[in-house]
């Protein structure tokens, strides 16, 4: 049997004049492990060779990384709390769970990937927890390691739930967002002490599951 080629968005980062493509390499090795062969989505192709490429995949990794644009939910950045968009990032991940929306594609989305997959579906999200939402529950790790932050609570039935088997987990925290409202057609399977959204699931799809951690 063939292995299943996953589609991952690269970002840009600038260094001394140069234009490199990036993502951590963690999601590739879990990709790989997981049977499949991860491959890497560049910035700046049309949208025929985009959708060419995106064509050949069977599956979409929506990863962890920058802050969303508020303008994609119709909010300003007027108080700063965005600190970090890559708009270009936006435009393409937008784009290619569109697309796997439309065809039926499996998606795995991952902290930053599951608030796109909430905004793309209708809802929007916290622009900064600590100000906008202050609770007991810590979601960002200072400094930033992968190591257990917080427990999350599991929605039964759920894939998740099926996928992990358990009520219960412990998770790494590494965000500044998470959603707020959330989209009409997404169903919450997780969420944090403090009653944060920690995991969502579209069920009209064959399998689209986005995890905060």
């Amino acid at each position: 049997m063939t292995a299943p080629l996953i589609a991952v968005a690269l970002r840009v980062i600038e260094n001394r004049g140069r234009t490199r493509f990036i993502q951590d390499r963690a999601y590739f090795d879990a990709v790989t492990a997981a049977g499949g062969i991860p491959i890497g989505i560049p910035q700046g192709l049309s949208d025929d060779a985009l959708h060419d490429l995106f064509g050949r995949c069977s599956g979409l990794l929506l990863c962890g990384g920058t802050d969303v644009d508020p303008g994609r939910y119709d909010e300003s950045n007027d108080a700063g709390l965005t600190v970090d968009v890559e708009e270009s990032l936006d435009s393409v991940e937008f784009l290619l769970l569109n697309s796997a929306l439309t065809m039926g594609m499996p998606v795995f989305a991952i902290c930053r990937g599951m608030q796109i997959l909430n905004v793309a579906l209708g809802g929007d999200l916290w622009q900064d927890l600590p100000t906008q939402r202050a609770g007991d529950t810590t979601h960002r790790m200072q400094p930033r390691n992968p190591g257990v932050l917080h427990d999350v609570t599991v929605v039964s039935p759920s894939r998740l739930a099926t996928i992990t088997g358990s009520a219960e987990l412990h998770v790494n925290s590494m965000h500044h967002q998470g959603v707020r409202r959330l989209a009409g057609s997404l169903r919450e399977t997780a969420h944090a002490p403090d009653g944060l959204v920690e995991a969502v699931e579209l069920d009209s799809h064959p399998f689209c599951v986005g995890v905060q951690w």
